[in-house]
Protein backbone atom coordinates (compact mmCIF):
# COMPACT_ATOMS: atom_id res chain seq x y z
CA UNK A 1 0.00 0.00 0.00
CA UNK A 2 1.57 3.28 -0.87
CA UNK A 3 0.74 6.89 1.61
CA UNK A 4 0.45 10.14 0.07
CA UNK A 5 2.22 12.65 1.77
CA UNK A 6 1.92 16.27 1.22
CA UNK A 7 4.30 18.98 1.35
CA UNK A 8 3.40 22.84 2.77
CA UNK A 9 5.94 24.94 1.74
CA UNK A 10 6.67 28.46 4.09
CA UNK A 11 4.86 31.42 2.99
CA UNK A 12 7.94 33.68 3.57
CA UNK A 13 6.24 36.69 2.09
CA UNK A 14 3.27 35.71 4.68
CA UNK A 15 5.78 35.68 7.57
CA UNK A 16 7.22 38.73 6.24
CA UNK A 17 4.30 40.89 6.35
CA UNK A 18 3.28 39.81 9.85
CA UNK A 19 6.90 40.47 11.18
CA UNK A 20 7.27 43.31 13.65
CA UNK A 21 9.14 46.81 11.93
CA UNK A 22 9.29 48.13 8.77
CA UNK A 23 6.59 51.09 8.43
CA UNK A 24 2.84 51.32 7.99
CA UNK A 25 0.89 50.59 5.27
CA UNK A 26 -0.86 54.48 5.90
CA UNK A 27 3.00 55.94 5.78
CA UNK A 28 3.94 53.76 2.57
CA UNK A 29 0.79 55.05 0.89
CA UNK A 30 1.73 58.55 2.27
CA UNK A 31 5.54 58.37 0.84
CA UNK A 32 4.20 56.92 -2.48
CA UNK A 33 1.41 59.52 -3.10
CA UNK A 34 4.49 62.18 -2.33
CA UNK A 35 7.06 60.64 -4.71
CA UNK A 36 4.30 60.86 -7.25
CA UNK A 37 3.89 64.47 -6.31
CA UNK A 38 7.64 65.18 -7.17
CA UNK A 39 7.55 63.48 -10.65
CA UNK A 40 4.14 64.78 -11.77
CA UNK A 41 5.52 68.00 -13.69
CA UNK A 42 7.58 65.63 -16.22
CA UNK A 43 4.84 62.80 -16.05
CA UNK A 44 2.64 65.59 -17.12
CA UNK A 45 4.99 66.73 -19.91
CA UNK A 46 4.86 62.92 -21.37
CA UNK A 47 1.21 62.56 -21.17
CA UNK A 48 0.69 66.18 -22.51
CA UNK A 49 3.29 64.77 -25.13
CA UNK A 50 1.51 61.36 -25.92
CA UNK A 51 -1.43 63.52 -26.61
CA UNK A 52 -0.38 65.04 -29.11
CA UNK A 53 0.84 61.92 -30.87
CA UNK A 54 -2.44 60.25 -30.46
CA UNK A 55 -4.14 63.57 -31.83
CA UNK A 56 -2.16 63.28 -34.81
CA UNK A 57 -2.84 59.59 -35.09
CA UNK A 58 -6.68 59.64 -35.00
CA UNK A 59 -6.76 62.16 -37.51
CA UNK A 60 -4.92 60.63 -40.08
CA UNK A 61 -7.42 60.03 -43.13
CA UNK A 62 -7.85 56.62 -44.10
CA UNK A 63 -7.60 55.08 -40.74
CA UNK A 64 -10.03 52.04 -41.80
CA UNK A 65 -7.75 50.74 -44.29
CA UNK A 66 -4.23 50.91 -42.13
CA UNK A 67 -3.77 48.61 -39.51
CA UNK A 68 -0.74 49.83 -38.67
CA UNK A 69 -2.31 53.62 -38.71
CA UNK A 70 -4.96 52.03 -35.63
CA UNK A 71 -1.93 50.23 -34.04
CA UNK A 72 -0.82 53.71 -33.62
CA UNK A 73 -3.68 54.53 -32.03
CA UNK A 74 -4.46 51.93 -29.82
CA UNK A 75 -0.41 52.49 -28.40
CA UNK A 76 -0.53 56.58 -27.83
CA UNK A 77 -4.15 55.95 -26.09
CA UNK A 78 -2.35 53.11 -23.69
CA UNK A 79 0.57 55.25 -23.02
CA UNK A 80 -1.99 58.23 -22.37
CA UNK A 81 -3.97 55.62 -20.35
CA UNK A 82 -0.64 54.60 -18.08
CA UNK A 83 0.44 57.45 -17.36
CA UNK A 84 -2.91 59.82 -16.19
CA UNK A 85 -3.78 59.06 -13.20
CA UNK A 86 -0.08 59.22 -11.87
CA UNK A 87 -0.99 63.51 -12.75
CA UNK A 88 -4.57 63.27 -10.92
CA UNK A 89 -5.95 63.03 -14.11
CA UNK A 90 -7.94 59.80 -13.63
CA UNK A 91 -10.83 60.72 -15.97
CA UNK A 92 -8.61 61.35 -18.89
CA UNK A 93 -6.84 57.86 -18.15
CA UNK A 94 -10.40 56.07 -18.25
CA UNK A 95 -11.11 58.04 -21.29
CA UNK A 96 -8.08 56.89 -22.93
CA UNK A 97 -8.64 53.68 -21.71
CA UNK A 98 -12.13 53.05 -23.29
CA UNK A 99 -10.65 54.51 -26.24
CA UNK A 100 -8.15 50.91 -26.39
CA UNK A 101 -11.27 48.88 -25.37
CA UNK A 102 -13.04 50.65 -28.80
CA UNK A 103 -9.80 50.52 -31.00
CA UNK A 104 -9.45 46.91 -29.89
CA UNK A 105 -12.48 45.82 -30.64
CA UNK A 106 -12.60 47.64 -34.14
CA UNK A 107 -9.36 46.11 -35.06
CA UNK A 108 -10.62 42.76 -33.74
CA UNK A 109 -13.40 42.46 -35.85
CA UNK A 110 -12.38 44.65 -39.12
CA UNK A 111 -14.98 47.03 -38.30
CA UNK A 112 -13.01 50.80 -37.76
CA UNK A 113 -15.30 53.37 -37.22
CA UNK A 114 -13.93 56.83 -36.57
CA UNK A 115 -16.92 58.17 -35.36
CA UNK A 116 -16.45 56.28 -32.50
CA UNK A 117 -12.88 57.65 -32.24
CA UNK A 118 -13.55 61.25 -32.89
CA UNK A 119 -16.10 61.09 -29.74
CA UNK A 120 -13.58 59.63 -27.74
CA UNK A 121 -11.12 62.32 -28.78
CA UNK A 122 -13.44 64.97 -28.51
CA UNK A 123 -14.47 63.85 -24.43
CA UNK A 124 -10.49 63.53 -24.18
CA UNK A 125 -9.88 66.67 -24.83
CA UNK A 126 -12.52 68.01 -22.60
CA UNK A 127 -11.19 66.23 -19.95
CA UNK A 128 -7.46 67.11 -20.29
CA UNK A 129 -8.90 70.81 -21.13
CA UNK A 130 -10.62 70.35 -18.22
CA UNK A 131 -7.62 69.10 -15.74
CA UNK A 132 -7.82 68.36 -12.17
CA UNK A 133 -10.09 71.08 -11.90
CA UNK A 134 -12.71 70.09 -13.77
CA UNK A 135 -15.54 68.37 -11.34
CA UNK A 136 -15.89 64.79 -10.99
CA UNK A 137 -19.52 64.74 -11.88
CA UNK A 138 -18.64 66.07 -15.38
CA UNK A 139 -15.34 63.98 -15.85
CA UNK A 140 -17.89 60.77 -14.72
CA UNK A 141 -20.55 61.88 -17.28
CA UNK A 142 -17.77 61.96 -20.54
CA UNK A 143 -16.43 58.57 -19.13
CA UNK A 144 -19.69 56.86 -18.92
CA UNK A 145 -20.27 58.07 -22.23
CA UNK A 146 -17.38 56.74 -23.26
CA UNK A 147 -18.10 53.54 -22.01
CA UNK A 148 -21.02 52.36 -23.68
CA UNK A 149 -19.30 53.17 -26.86
CA UNK A 150 -16.35 51.09 -26.13
CA UNK A 151 -19.48 48.57 -24.73
CA UNK A 152 -20.88 49.01 -28.34
CA UNK A 153 -17.65 48.16 -29.29
CA UNK A 154 -17.56 44.77 -28.07
CA UNK A 155 -20.28 44.17 -29.33
CA UNK A 156 -19.95 44.59 -33.13
CA UNK A 157 -19.52 41.48 -35.22
CA UNK A 158 -17.83 41.06 -38.19
CA UNK A 159 -20.83 41.91 -40.34
CA UNK A 160 -20.49 45.76 -39.50
CA UNK A 161 -19.16 47.89 -42.03
CA UNK A 162 -16.72 50.22 -41.55
CA UNK A 163 -17.07 54.14 -41.59
CA UNK A 164 -14.11 56.59 -41.96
Amino acid sequence: MTSVSFFLPENRLGKLALAPGGISQEKAVGAAKSNLVGIEGETLAEVDKNLEQLRQAAAKPGLAGDPEGQREVYGFANLVAGMAGACRLEGLGRAAFYLCETVDRMVEVGAWNGKAVAVHMHAINLLRAGGADMPMADQKALVDGLRGVATKARSLGSDVPSAD
